[in-house]
């Protein structure tokens, strides 16, 4: 049977179990006897260190990245791992471990360069309180910023990978920052979370364009696609601002339409409306050389570096 050796003192003490040596054993859980026969065991060999998860994770799950040895029965080497580790007295948790286990272990040769490699679920089987960790390659950090804030460059890298996710029939079901990884040293994209991963039949009509008006969404035909490129902020408002301030519903024909946008009280001085009529009408001259592009059909326009 396939082990995992751990030797965390910290994680025995919140699992309240004997200290002794600081040495925890796990034994395979996983379903998958094909993965299982192709490992003989897994070792701690450097220090563990905890991944701070977001302030908005929802379950009591510990990260740790440390170095395993690993040992098939032919050759030994070193994985640079994350360990996802649950002390079980929630159900709920272990629950959504298991459903991220299923998940890998029924899709990780299909999601082979979308989401981390998998190396197994293990538990321990003693009589103290049950301990579940999943094993996975590290394959970066979280995005730390919403994809509102983050670099554009880093947007597009994320929604063309949901896309052609999305080409393989499959969605993640939870594309928040903290389930997308992002490795500086080699530039890529894997996703984690697998929960909520289900088959998909993307219905997708248009192209992803930046600088193109929102579309509306029930006829953009992807939830997921959509809401991940509207909190990108890769797509232009039906908004304008005038003034800096007053938000005005494009496209815009009168100064009675733009003055529809400013609170009354500051209208009903004859002096401040003139101003607000004069600075209307250049809005107005300004606004008319804005030519909205809307977003192009799949079917009018290629993808490319810049349109997904």
């Amino acid at each position: 049977m396939s082990t995992l050796i751990l030797f965390t003192k910290d994680l025995l003490h919140r699992a309240r179990r004997p200290n002794s040596d600081g040495t925890l054993i796990l034994h395979w859980a996983s379903r998958s006897s094909i993965v299982a026969s192709s490992l003989y065991s897994l070792k701690q060999v450097s220090e563990a260190q905890e991944i701070l998860k977001p302030d908005d994770s929802e379950s009591s799950f510990l990260l740790l990245r440390a170095n395993l040895e690993v040992d098939d029965g032919s050759q030994v080497q070193v994985l640079d791992a994350v360990l996802k580790v649950i002390i079980v007295s929630d159900v709920d948790d272990e629950i959504r471990l298991t459903f991220e286990r299923d998940a890998y272990e029924t899709h990780g040769d299909s999601l082979s360069g979308f989401i981390p490699e998998y190396y197994g679920l293990f538990e321990t089987t003693d009589k103290y309180a049950r301990v579940l960790c999943l094993v996975t390659k590290y394959s970066g950090e979280p995005m730390i910023r919403s994809m509102g804030q983050a670099e554009q460059q880093l947007n597009w890298k994320v929604i063309a990978k949901v896309a052609k996710l999305h080409a393989l029939g499959f969605r993640h079901g939870r594309l928040v920052p903290r389930n997308i990884l992002h490795n500086d040293a080699t530039d890529d994209v894997r996703f984690i979370d697998l929960r909520s991963l289900k088959p998909h039949k993307c219905e997708r009509h248009l192209r992803i364009k930046a600088g193109c008006l929102s579309p509306d969404k029930f006829y953009f035909g992807c939830d997921e696609l959509y809401e991940l490129v509207w909190s990108a902020k890769i797509w232009k408002s039906h908004y304008v601002k005038f003034l800096g301030v007053y938000s005005v519903l494009m496209p815009v024909a009168s100064v009675e339409e733009v003055l529809f946008a400013v609170p009354s009280f500051y209208l009903e001085d004859e002096k401040q409306r003139k101003f607000y009529q004069s600075e209307a009408e250049l809005f107005l001259r300004e606004v008319a050389q804005i030519k909205p592009e809307h977003s192009p059909l799949l079917a009018e326009c290629s993808a490319s570096e810049d349109v997904v």
